[in-house]
């Protein structure tokens, strides 16, 4: 039966595998199966290969792209809630955040701010305090 067909009858469409459980997301694959499937696709040529793009594209592309950020690190953006939020950690938990911190050095440890960004910053602080005291009366 199509999607269609099911839909008018009422009936419920499941993932199941073939042993009656539900099916979530995307199933893993095997590393045997992974290795299968690269074996198969190894040596053919994608469609698109020796396609020169017009520097116009390039330009699009480019224009797009710019203030995109793809590592994981951002992937959770500014101004999303944190998943977390909300809940409570056990003293446990804590413990173990702790002692796995102890002993990094911090990213910025030794390194010495130039007078420019100093001034920078002063500006820029001293700018939103001011529109906040505006704000407030």
């Amino acid at each position: 039966m199509r999607h269609r067909e099911f839909w008018k009858t009422g009936e419920v469409i499941t993932n199941r595998d073939n042993s009656g459980k539900f099916i979530e997301g995307h199933r893993h694959r095997s590393e045997n199966t992974k290795l299968k499937i690269s074996e198969s696709l190894n040596g053919n040529i994608p469609w698109n290969s020796g396609i020169p793009c017009r520097e116009e594209t390039k330009i699009k592309l480019s224009r797009v792209c710019k203030g995109k950020h793809r590592s994981p690190s951002t992937e959770f953006k500014k101004g999303c809630v944190s998943l977390n939020k909300g809940i409570k950690l056990s003293e446990e938990v804590k413990r173990k955040i702790s002692n796995t911190l102890k002993g990094n050095i911090p990213w910025n440890k030794g390194k010495k701010t130039s007078k420019e960004t100093k001034e920078k910053m002063s500006k820029s602080l001293r700018r939103y305090y001011k529109n906040k005291r505006d704000l407030n009366g």
